[in-house]
């Protein structure tokens, strides 16, 4: 069309020779038509170029986006045959490549400026001679651009052929080895939790060579003593606890549960370190005693019993047949006695430390302490105590001990 309307305006100009302003218009035309037609080969040749850089560009975010994605997938997704390696390929190496084309309109451009300077040269023909050989020497440049083009999207593409090429083989590599990939990765994370597992270092040493070996006695000694377990949220489970267990001893704890009885024990067996004050053995700080001396000096009975899931009487006369209740309770009776006489005699020469649920079995102790919210409440013998009528008493009331 452009080539048409020149046509006309030229022959109007050839139409009157003699007309001196023919002439010079003339002369502004040809000028002007060889300015438009090397910035229309510049403009054809940029727009090219931009158009196929940003498909090129778009092409390869699609194709890593979509590859991301696929090695997140689980390994069901790659057991559906409609996920199979071929296919996934074939999307990666085509689909993408399909959006590209109608992003990139280099051969549409090509085409259409081929088509251009035929349909010009014909319409010049048609007009004149004169018309047809000048748009013939105009159209030069820009067939000399277009090749120069043309050129340089033959190494293009021949480099996005090769460039294709490596996508497909890395993307087929990584898909069929899918498996191998995760496996490693699940690998990779695991080693990096057992290496960080491994850099831990105990607070306590169970195994320590370090540390003092006195000959122990037994002297125990808590003084102001501050304790809250690691998960226990600063609440303190211990508050200022101060007592005394003296060697030859037996020192009693009472109190109701969570009041710190147990805590107190785990600290002598040094399972934790004191937060504040000290805890003493025979007048030594427990932290400067190597561990393994300090627990092979002491002995823990446990107060947790191993039951089935049965009734106490199921319980005693378990793997026998047609036992008597008389005989079950003879036998508890027994075991209690046979137990109590086992700690008795234990208890000579040591010191002894009892947690006690059962007010009756600590009225003999030396020396009991009543522990409420983390803090020694009371302190004294059973009958001091009693005639305090303070926490202790109400305890031993509500278990009605005479």
């Amino acid at each position: 069309m452009k080539l048409f309307i020149t046509g006309v305006f030229l022959s109007f100009i050839f139409a009157h020779p003699e007309d001196s302003s023919s002439h010079e218009l003339l002369h502004i035309a040809v000028i002007g038509f060889i300015v438009l037609g090397f910035m229309y080969g510049l403009t054809t040749w940029l727009s090219g170029y931009i158009m196929g850089s940003v498909g090129e560009k778009l092409n390869v975010r699609l194709r890593m986006d979509v590859y991301k994605n696929l090695m997140k997938q689980d390994v069901s997704y790659y057991e559906d045959t409609n996920h199979s390696i071929g296919k996934l390929t074939a999307r990666l190496a085509t689909d993408s490549t399909n959006v590209q084309a109608a992003v990139d309109q280099r051969l549409a451009d090509i085409l259409n400026g081929v088509t251009s300077v035929f349909i010009g040269l014909g319409v010049g023909i048609y007009f004149g001679y004169q018309v047809a050989l000048l748009c013939s020497l105009v159209s030069i440049p820009f067939i000399v651009a277009q090749h120069l083009l043309l050129k340089s999207v033959k190494k293009r593409t021949s480099a996005e052929t090769h460039l294709e090429n490596r996508i497909s083989k890395i993307t087929s590599e990584s898909i069929s080895k899918v498996k191998t990939i995760q496996k490693y990765t699940r690998a990779k994370v695991s080693a990096g939790i057992i290496f960080n597992m491994l850099k831990e270092k105990p607070k306590i040493d169970n195994f320590s060579e370090g540390g003092l070996k006195p000959d122990i006695k037994g002297n125990l000694e808590l003084k102001e003593v501050d304790f809250s377990y690691p998960n226990g949220m600063h609440t303190l489970t211990l508050n200022k606890i101060s007592m005394k267990a003296n060697f030859g001893q037996t020192v009693a704890i009472v109190g109701a549960s969570g009041c710190g009885k147990s805590t107190i024990i785990q600290l002598i067996e040094r399972f934790y370190d004191v937060l504040g004050g000290k805890l003493l053995i025979d007048g030594q700080d427990i932290r400067q005693i190597n561990i393994q001396h300090l627990r092979s000096s002491m002995a823990l009975v446990g107060q947790e019993p191993t039951l089935f899931n049965l009734s106490i009487r199921e319980n005693i006369s378990y793997g026998l047949e047609n036992i008597s209740l008389e005989k079950i309770k003879a036998a508890a009776k027994l075991a209690n006695k046979l137990v109590q006489e086992a700690l008795d005699k234990l208890k000579d020469g040591r010191m002894c430390l009892v947690v006690a649920h059962r007010l009756s079995t600590i009225q003999n102790a030396d020396l009991i302490y009543i522990l409420e919210n983390g803090k020694v409440v009371e302190v004294g013998n059973h009958q001091q105590l009693l005639e305090r009528k303070g926490l202790y008493y109400r305890l031993v009331e509500s278990q009605s001990i005479n």
